[in-house]
């Protein structure tokens, strides 16, 4: 399971407080339909989607995982817990740990690169 947030602007935007430009995720979000994305806006290739993902510690034996990855999937489908997150700006979405896993090395790949070009060393 997986929850992207965008919720944390939308009431200042929506006072007028704040004008949003641009979404960073590689789609629109439902709740700025008229809102481009950064890659719309003329950035090609942007994306910088927040997620957030349930893991367990390596070495988890597989029908542990398969059992909660079920649990995950139930709650994931909850539609009243859908709706709740939504309204705080969280979409749920529910991913299985091959998914996730998948994610996580891409991510990593996408972060070295950037930070190779920029020239990014750590200490």
């Amino acid at each position: 399971m997986s929850c992207t947030h965008d919720g944390a602007a939308k009431p200042h935007v929506d006072a007028g407080k704040v004008k949003a430009i641009a979404t960073t995720g590689s789609v629109r979000d439902p709740r700025f339909p008229d809102l481009p994305t950064v890659d719309e806006a003329g950035l090609k290739g942007y994306d910088m989607t927040w997620w957030q993902g349930v893991m367990a510690p390596a070495g988890t034996p597989p029908e542990v995982v398969d059992v909660l990855g079920r649990a995950l999937q139930t709650i994931a489908a909850d539609q009243a817990l859908r709706s709740k997150a939504y309204d705080i700006g969280l979409n749920v979405q529910y991913a299985p740990a091959q998914a996730l896993a998948e994610q996580v090395a891409q991510d990593i790949a996408k972060f070295r690169r950037i930070a190779a070009e920029a020239k990014i060393v750590l200490e």
